[in-house]
């Protein structure tokens, strides 16, 4: 049986980097497909018409199916609304894998707490540094917002329209199987299947090293790349 091929959706900066560790310790013979988030100044947009565009592009690359589908942060809420549209297509979704991503209509306070935590755990990491290697950073960093001002303001306005769609953004069941892969270090108090369990017909609920922002980071990645091989592998069989 051949290796899937495997579909990544975009976070919240609306790129595909985080996924870049992670390729590292992929098996050459696993194909990628990462999706970007476009944004479009003045566009009214929802998960549900993402999660369309996104199933045009993937079926671009893969016509027939079945699909894999992995989202990490938004990307897991998104993925979770192609598989629920593939399905109404009768097409085969043979895994659907969301990291640490809460349903946000059960966690619905989740987004105003991530930006403050986040925020907190820069400046706790700033604190560990020397005093020169601050003024590095800082001042490498000040240099490329001010370099990179239209590139920031158009991250901040896609940020802002991904915010909308995913406060409005009421996700229906899916009649199928979940792989939830949830950090080990919570940043929030959530229930362990994330607020999914009354969604789907099943969960695989895979713990991973890390908090949400560094689930993904280049020292997580090596063991994140085994749960998913694994989880990969066990929906392959089951669908013998």
């Amino acid at each position: 049986q051949s290796a899937p091929h495997l579909f990544c959706i975009h976070d919240f900066s609306g790129d595909i980097m985080p996924y870049t560790n992670l390729a590292r310790h992929l098996p050459d013979s696993l194909s990628l497909t990462g999706i970007r988030y476009h944004y479009e100044k003045g566009a009214q947009v929802s998960i549900p018409s993402l999660a369309a565009q996104y199933i045009e592009l993937l079926r671009t690359a893969s016509p027939n199916g079945p699909y894999h589908l992995l989202g990490y942060s938004i990307g897991g809420t998104i993925a979770f609304e192609m598989a629920r549209q593939l399905a109404a297509d009768q097409q085969a979704v043979h895994f659907l894998g969301i990291v640490d991503t809460p349903n946000y209509t059960v966690h619905s306070n989740i987004m105003q707490h991530f930006v403050r935590t986040s925020v907190k755990h820069v400046l706790a990491w700033l604190r560990t540094m020397s005093l020169t290697y601050k003024l590095v950073f800082v001042t490498h960093n000040l240099k490329t917002l001010l370099a990179n001002q239209g590139s920031l303001f158009s991250l901040l306005r896609a940020q802002a329209q991904m915010k909308r769609a995913l406060t409005a953004y009421r996700p229906q069941s899916y009649n199928g199987r979940l792989t939830l892969f949830v950090a080990k270090q919570r940043l929030f108090q959530l229930d362990d299947a994330l607020g999914w369990r009354d969604l789907v017909t099943t969960i695989d609920r895979q713990e991973v090293v890390g908090n949400h922002i560094s689930v993904l980071n280049e020292t997580n990645a090596k063991q994140m790349a085994r749960h998913l091989m694994a989880a990969l592998s066990a929906e392959q069989n089951h669908g013998k």
